[in-house]
């Protein structure tokens, strides 16, 4: 089977990986190559501006990924700091070839953009002031099938996260979704729409949690997984409607990922909460939803 590139990212560390059927080494899901393919591509750009700046990720959500149609785009509002220098960080799969990103101010103006014909964008911008901004990722072309686009989001002063932290983070996603896709009859994919993101990436210091609302998963059955580096020793998940209320939690200590599944409704939305319980130092913890179609 095609290894995964994580693998040569781990190399690069100086990471080994798990010896076993790992799917952060062995290609087993199509999605999670083209996870792979997109992710590598952040993280590789990462590596290289981190290791010539003071750049580092930002607190709570830094990292984005999901499905992409030709001309379809997906947006992301989050709070900048002003006077501070910020970096968004983009990366395709194979199957991508023009991924655009922009930032919009409130009032909806472009304040920066990569518009260069390639799948690897990259912004940089200093808000004037505090101040809410969108990030806007948009696939102009690609193959028939669409792709995988990620970004990380990165500030001067950020928290530096070793490359073999995010190695373990991505991968164990990865193996993750892997094990719910051997287990269920039905096709797994990342959750996809016209606003859905399919895998959010956060910071988050032991006991603390970080929220994930407006998620729209479609109805049906729907799980949702974790990957975290080796500094997280425990990390729980909880499901609320929109109303607030909690329809389900994962608190387990062992395993210390946790997993959550339950059958959406259409039209609605979810919030999810993951918390680290306890890590050595501020982890890097992804959440991905999943879609059994």
């Amino acid at each position: 089977m095609t290894a995964f590139r994580f693998a040569a990212l781990a190399a690069a560390a100086g990471l080994a990986l798990p010896a076993g059927p790992s799917a952060a080494q062995e290609n087993t899901w199509a999605p999670g190559r083209r996870f792979d393919e997109s992710s590598n591509r952040v993280l590789s750009s990462i590596e290289r501006i981190t290791a010539k700046t003071n750049y580092g990720y930002v607190n709570g959500i830094c990292f984005l990924s999901g499905h992409f149609q030709k001309g379809q785009e997906l947006q992301f509002y989050r709070d900048f700091e002003g006077g501070v220098k910020y970096a968004v960080v983009g990366g395709g799969d194979n199957g991508t070839r023009n991924l655009d990103v922009f930032i919009l101010d409130a009032d909806g103006k472009v304040v920066v953009q990569d518009t260069l014909e390639d799948n690897i964008p990259i912004v940089e911008f200093t808000p004037p002031r505090n101040a809410r901004y969108t990030i806007k990722m948009v696939l102009q072309d690609g193959g028939p099938a669409g792709g995988m686009g990620s970004l990380g989001i990165l500030r001067k002063g950020g928290y530096e996260v070793p490359a073999k932290n995010q190695v373990i983070a991505f991968s164990g996603l990865i193996d993750e979704a892997n094990k719910v896709d051997r287990e269920v009859p039905e096709v797994v994919e990342f959750s996809r729409g016209p606003a859905q993101w399919g895998v959010y990436g956060a910071i988050i210091p032991s006991g603390a949690d970080v929220a994930i609302s407006g998620i729209t998963p479609g109805g049906g059955k729907r799980y949702w997984v974790c990957g975290a580096d080796q500094t997280t020793k425990d990390v729980d998940l909880y499901l609320y409607d929109q109303t607030g209320r909690l329809l389900k939690k994962d608190e387990r200590v062992d395993p210390p990922l946790p997993r959550l599944d339950f059958r959406t409704n259409p039209d609605e939305s979810y919030t999810v909460r993951v918390k680290n319980v306890q890590s050595s130092r501020p982890s890097l913890i992804l959440v991905g939803t999943l879609a059994l179609e």
